[in-house]
């Protein structure tokens, strides 16, 4: 098992996280792509990509994003926390409150098992090759 801070999570490492906070059951393909049984979903799970289920999470959480030009990057903040300023960035608005969720359900760091993180760790570019 490996901890990895919230802000250094991969997108697909971001994809796999919310996957098991909302109760689905991810797996990696060999396309090296999230799919998760639970949902009504036939194609992968990637609310870090889709606004469909990544917008839905942040407008359910109340979770704002603004661009940072100081920081050239996406923050996000919970509006059901104090703090006036982004806690989480990204580099889309996705990934930024994707973050912000994570952080503010599981808190600045998650455990990911081994093999998940060899098989999410995998590039397009290795399944071609093999």
């Amino acid at each position: 098992m490996a901890q990895i801070e919230v802000d250094q999570l991969t997108q697909l490492q971001i994809d796999w996280v919310i996957a098991t906070m909302e109760c689905f059951e991810p797996f990696v393909t060999k396309a090296v792509a999230v799919f998760a049984t639970g949902t009504n979903d036939y194609g992968p799970y990637s609310p870090t990509t889709s606004r469909e289920k990544g917008g839905y999470i942040l407008e359910r959480e109340k979770i704002s994003t603004l661009w940072c030009p100081d920081l050239n990057c996406w923050g996000a903040k919970s509006a059901l926390l104090s703090a006036n300023a982004p806690n989480s960035f990204g580099e889309t608005p996705l990934i930024a409150g994707l973050r912000c969720f994570i952080k503010e359900t599981r808190g600045d760091v998650v455990t990911i098992s081994d093999a998940v993180l060899e098989a999410l760790s995998r590039t397009r570019a290795d399944v071609a090759n093999n």
